[in-house]
């Protein structure tokens, strides 16, 4: 059998709302690796990468970093729609910026937000 977390809600109409949510133990991974050792950094504020952000469409599920010596851009793509977003910074307008190669990251656009 399935391990069941259930949550009962007694609402004030005396509905009872029932939710049975199925979970499984899990092994949690740790990344190796050294941060001194990376041959990128970037780091900026909050606000700016908001400011950013905020120019993607909100059906749009992944965001795709790239990064240059001179410069880091976002860029996606809405699926279904056709529309292509993109937006950069340049380096000068960054806390720190240091790009050893070429690099792009892809993530979840609603985990970054």
């Amino acid at each position: 059998g399935a391990s069941k977390l259930v949550f009962e809600m007694l609402c004030k109409s005396g509905i009872l709302k029932r939710y049975q949510l199925n979970y499984e133990q899990c092994n949690v991974l740790q990344a190796v690796y050294s941060k001194d050792k990376c041959a990128s950094k970037v780091a900026l504020t909050a606000r700016p990468l908001n400011d950013c952000l905020s120019n993607f469409h909100s059906s749009v599920d992944e965001i795709t970093m790239s990064a240059t010596p001179a410069t880091l851009q976002w860029h996606a793509a809405s699926s279904g729609q056709g529309m292509t977003t993109e937006s950069s910074f340049d380096a000068r307008d960054l806390e720190k910026f240091q790009i050893g190669r070429d690099t792009s990251l892809t993530f979840g656009l609603r985990e970054l937000r």
